[in-house]
């Protein structure tokens, strides 16, 4: 299967326009044959066949999957490289992307921990947080934010961290209570 890698472009009138110039091929695993990015495990199954060199990381690097209503990819974007401890991610430039995709739902954040340790920060999950809510505001769904540390070693904030995904918490945090 191929993944389209595109790029972000402003055009002469300030608009923005979606360039996919590259098509990176990818094997999906044997028990996902249609390749839905419909779970973390697929995702990440997926990203590793585009990516050989996921277990050889030396910097962070943040990425964006497009995916339409049946979670089948429409384009993958490199948003930025950082140092070995940070990836630094432009939160409106994702929804420029996302946006300007058109038939897009859905979208799986993710991006790598050279240390190996595939546990979230508290930037992670703040991040994961705003982004989430941003895209509840909007009508769009955060599927996942993934954080990979190598190969097999990887973590689902969806799956383990879920109440990153409650748009309330994004602004108010654990001090948003409601009173009777």
């Amino acid at each position: 299967m191929t993944l389209k890698k595109c790029e972000l472009y402003t055009d002469e009138s300030g608009g923005c326009r979606i360039a996919c110039e590259e098509e990176l091929e990818y094997q999906p695993s044997p028990d996902n044959p249609d390749g839905s990015w419909s779970s973390s495990e697929k995702a990440v199954a997926a990203l590793c066949s585009v990516f050989q060199h996921i277990g050889d990381l030396t910097q962070e690097d943040a990425y964006l999957i497009v995916l339409d209503t049946r979670m089948h990819d429409l384009a993958f974007f490199h948003l930025g490289r950082g140092d070995i401890n940070t990836a630094v991610i432009d939160i409106a430039g994702i929804f420029r992307r996302v946006l300007a995709m058109g038939k897009s739902q859905s979208m799986i954040l993710c991006h790598t921990h050279p240390s190996g340790n595939p546990k979230p920060s508290q930037e992670d999950l703040t991040l994961t947080s705003r982004i989430a809510a941003a895209a509840d505001i909007l009508g769009l769904n955060l599927a996942d934010h993934i954080v990979i540390a190598g190969r097999d070693r990887y973590t689902s904030i969806r799956q383990t961290y879920p109440e990153a995904f409650d748009p309330a918490k994004a602004f108010f945090g654990d001090a948003l209570r409601c009173s009777a």
